[in-house]
Parts: C-alpha cells; sequence; structure tokens
C-alpha cells in the first residue's frame, strides 16, 4: 500500500468566541495559581465582605482589612496594621466575647486625644482650682468636694518681744505664725505675713500668782505625731503640745536651766 502526500494543506487558528468558556465548561481545578499572573487580581475585584465579619474591603480606598467587630477591631490597610474604633474618646475593651469600642467612665475622663483627666476620687468631686505653694489637697465638707487648702503647721513659730507695738518688717525676720510681746503695754501679737494682730492685753494684777507676775506672754498649743523632746527649740515655758499617737497633752516646764514637757495626765 502506497500513500499520496498532500502537499500545500492549508492549518488554519480556531478563535475561540467571547465569552464561550463559561464556568460549567472549565474543568475543577483547571485555574491554579500558575495560570492567575502577578498582580492580576486589583483591589477593585475584592468583594466587600470576603468573610463575613473578618475580611473585608475599606469602603475608602478599597484595600483589604481585617473587622473583628462592627464597632471597632482591627484593620489592615496599605500594608499596615491598624487598630479601628469608630467612637470618640474610646478604648478597646474585651468583655469576654468580642473586643468593643468603650467609653471610659468613674472618676477620669479621656479625649479623643489621649489626654486624662481625674475629675473625682472615690466618686467624690474634685475642685477645679489652681493649688498656691504648700497646699495639699483637703476634704471640704461645705462645699462637698476635694479642694486644695493650706494645711495646719506648727512647731515653727517664732516668739519676739520688744518695748514697743511691732510693725511691719519690725522685728526682721518674722514670718507669718509668729507672736510678738510689748513688754511696755503688756499684749501679745500674732503675724499674719503682713500685718501684726493684737491678740489681747494682760494686767499683772489679774493673773493670780501672787505678788508679781513674771510672764504675760500667750501660751500656744503645738500638735504633732510624735513625743515631745526635752530640751528641744520648740515652745517656751507655758506652752502645750498634743501628742497624736499617745493621745496626751504635755506642758512646757522649766527644770532648773532645762526647758522640759512633762504629761498632763
Amino acid at each position: 500500500m502506497s500513500y499520496t502526500p498532500i502537499n500545500n494543506l492549508a492549518v488554519t487558528t480556531q478563535k475561540i468566541a467571547d465569552g464561550a468558556v463559561t464556568t460549567p465548561k472549565m474543568a475543577d481545578g483547571a485555574v491554579t495559581m500558575a495560570k492567575i499572573a502577578d498582580n492580576a487580581v486589583a483591589k477593585e475585584k475584592i468583594n466587600a465582605d470576603v468573610a463575613g465579619n473578618g475580611l473585608g474591603k475599606n469602603a475608602t480606598d478599597g484595600s483589604l482589612e481585617v473587622k473583628v467587630a462592627a464597632n471597632g477591631g482591627i484593620q489592615l490597610t496599605g500594608d499596615q496594621l491598624k487598630l479601628t474604633n469608630t467612637g470618640n474618646a474610646q478604648v478597646l475593651l474585651g468583655d469576654g466575647t468580642d473586643v468593643n469600642a468603650r467609653t471610659l467612665s468613674g472618676d477620669i475622663s479621656l479625649t479623643n486625644t489621649g489626654a486624662v483627666t481625674t475629675t473625682r476620687l472615690q466618686g467624690r468631686t474634685v475642685a477645679n482650682t489652681t493649688p498656691a505653694n504648700g497646699q495639699v489637697l483637703t476634704w471640704d465638707n461645705t462645699n462637698n468636694r476635694w479642694s486644695p487648702q493650706t494645711p495646719a503647721t506648727g512647731g515653727n513659730q517664732q516668739w519676739y518681744q520688744g518695748t514697743s507695738t511691732p510693725t511691719a518688717g519690725n522685728p526682721a525676720g518674722a514670718s507669718s505664725g509668729d507672736y510678738y510681746y510689748d513688754t511696755n503695754a503688756n499684749v501679745a501679737y500674732l503675724y499674719d505675713g503682713s500685718t501684726w494682730n493684737r491678740l489681747g492685753g494682760f494686767a499683772a494684777s489679774s493673773i493670780n500668782m501672787g505678788s508679781k507676775a513674771d510672764n504675760y506672754r500667750v501660751p500656744l498649743l503645738y500638735i504633732g505625731d510624735v513625743k515631745p523632746v526635752d530640751g528641744d527649740n520648740i515652745g517656751e515655758v507655758g506652752d502645750f503640745y498634743y501628742c497624736r499617737d499617745e493621745k496626751k497633752t504635755y506642758s512646757r516646764f522649766l527644770d532648773g536651766t532645762t526647758i522640759k514637757w512633762r504629761a498632763l495626765w
């Protein structure tokens, strides 16, 4: 048997019409990763909700994002992982099931710039008052709030004496809380930092100490946490000291040449 060759046979290329290859005509697994060109799937082709409340497309720029909860969660935008929060001045908190945005409450407040302000202590209002130097936060029962106040002090007062009425700047070196005794008029004064205020006058005949009274000074009461120490430089003879720890009151007296303290009870 012999064959006769066919010469000049024309071979044509057949073209598949647009839309002819439909989903039912494609074999399972026919479109593989190798068949998809790099960067071929654009962000516009990503479904708005790829996986329920998980992956999705950002409504603004179309980028892929991860959504944990409707009102806050984790977002992947521009190749950066971010925490998203739709609430103003809120933080993300877990409630045992989800992570949600919550507004801080209680004794503090939070702004959306991160500034935290303490408005109360233990549920009680703190006054919005600028404190002065040396003041402390103290409970103000009259206005029912915490407010800065100057603490009461004791043990640092100085006593001055002279034969005339004290004036501002005389005696020199006096500070607020100091005392001055006018030996000529038998009058004691208390200094408030600018003015010497008269406390009262005393006459020798009004003091039942015999024929002569050698001291008309107003006694002071000092207060402290610990027991006073003999020989210290606090106060003068006739003063008193109350010890908070012992709940005792001491009086200042002269024992020979040493000034001491003794308990009254």
